[in-house]
C-alpha cells in the first residue's frame, strides 16, 4: 500500500480541519435561524390555537389538525424533509395505537405533524411547565411523570378515556430519547396495555435519521432528510394483557430492530463530545425529583 507523504498528510488534515470549522459555523448559524422561525411560528400558532380551543366543539377537529399543519411548516423552514414510506398502510386506518422509536426531540415534532386523523400522544410531564406550551399540552395531549408511579397509572387512565373518545394514541414506548449505543431501550408496557384493553390494532412506525439532524442533548439543527417507515399493523383482537403482552412487545421490538439494524449495520455513530446517555438520564431524574 502506497503511503501518503508527510507534506500531503499536513495538507489533508489542514483541509479537513477547515472543513469541520466551516461546518461548525454553518450549524450555529442555521440553528439560530431555526430558533427564530420557531419563535415566530409558535407565536402565530399559539394565538390561533387558543381561539380554536375557546370555541370548543365547533372547532374540535381543527384544533387538533392546526398543530400538525404548523409543525410541518416549521420542520420545512428548518430545511428538514420528512419522507414517508409505505404510507398506503394508513388508508382507511381504524382507531389505533401508534408506536414509534425515539432518539431525539425532532421525533416529537414529527409525531405532531405526520400522524393520521385525530390523535393524542403521550408527552413528558415537564412540558406542562413550559410557558404557553404547557396549557396546550394539557388540553390536547396526555402527559406522564416518568419518575412517579402514580403519574404513570393516572396517564394510563387518561389514555383509556381518550380511546373511548375515538382518538388514535401515539406513544414512544422506549420512554426516553434514546441516544445510547443500543438500538432500542427497553419498551414500556403502557402502550401495549392500552391497545389490548381497547382491542385496538398497533401500528408500528420506525424513524430513521432524526438524531443526525437534531442531535440530543445538543441544541443544534441541521437540514436534511428524515425517514418514516410505516412498518405493520398488528391486530390485538382476542388478546389479553396477562397472556399476550410479552409476545406483542417482542414482535414490535423485532420490527423496530430489523429496520434500525438495516440502516445502521455498524451501530449508531456519535461525535466525540457526545454526552453519555446514562449520565444525561440520571440528571433528568434528579431534576424531576427536585421539582416534586
Amino acid at each position: 500500500m502506497q503511503r501518503i507523504s508527510t507534506p500531503c498528510r499536513f495538507i489533508y488534515f489542514g483541509l479537513r480541519q477547515k472543513t469541520f470549522a466551516i461546518q461548525s459555523v454553518f450549524v450555529k448559524i442555521w440553528t439560530l435561524w431555526c430558533l427564530l422561525t420557531f419563535v415566530v411560528l409558535a407565536s402565530i400558532f399559539y394565538v390561533v390555537e387558543v381561539v380554536l380551543l375557546w370555541l370548543g366543539p365547533l372547532t374540535y377537529r381543527l384544533a387538533h389538525r392546526w398543530p400538525a399543519f404548523c409543525t410541518r411548516v416549521l420542520i420545512g423552514s428548518w430545511g428538514i424533509r420528512i419522507k414517508q414510506h409505505n404510507a398506503v398502510l394508513l388508508k382507511n386506518l381504524p382507531q389505533s395505537v401508534i408506536v414509534l422509536n425515539h432518539r431525539c426531540d425532532l421525533d416529537a415534532l414529527i409525531a405532531t405533524g405526520y400522524m393520521p386523523g385525530i390523535y393524542k400522544f403521550i408527552g413528558k410531564k415537564e412540558l406542562e411547565r413550559y410557558p404557553f406550551i404547557g396549557m396546550l399540552v394539557r388540553e390536547l395531549y396526555v402527559t406522564v411523570d416518568r419518575s412517579n408511579h402514580y403519574s404513570k397509572k393516572k396517564s394510563l387512565q387518561h389514555m383509556r378515556h381518550e380511546v373511548n373518545g375515538g382518538a388514535n394514541i401515539v406513544v414512544f414506548p422506549e420512554g426516553w430519547s434514546n441516544f445510547s449505543k443500543n438500538y432500542l431501550l427497553e419498551l414500556k408496557r403502557g402502550a401495549f396495555k392500552t391497545a389490548i384493553d381497547g382491542q385496538l390494532p398497533i401500528v408500528v412506525c420506525t424513524l430513521i435519521g432524526t438524531h443526525e439532524l437534531f442531535p440530543k442533548p445538543k441544541m443544534e439543527v441541521r437540514p436534511g432528510t428524515a425517514h418514516m417507515y410505516w412498518e405493520a399493523i398488528i391486530p390485538t383482537a382476542g388478546l389479553t394483557f396477562e397472556k399476550d403482552s410479552e409476545r406483542l412487545m417482542q414482535q414490535v421490538q423485532a420490527i423496530f430492530l430489523q429496520r434500525l439494524q438495516a440502516n445502521y449495520p455498524n451501530g449508531y455513530t456519535f461525535p466525540e463530545d457526545q454526552m453519555d446517555f446514562e449520565t444525561w438520564k440520571a440528571r433528568q431524574l434528579a431534576k424531576a425529583s427536585l421539582r416534586q
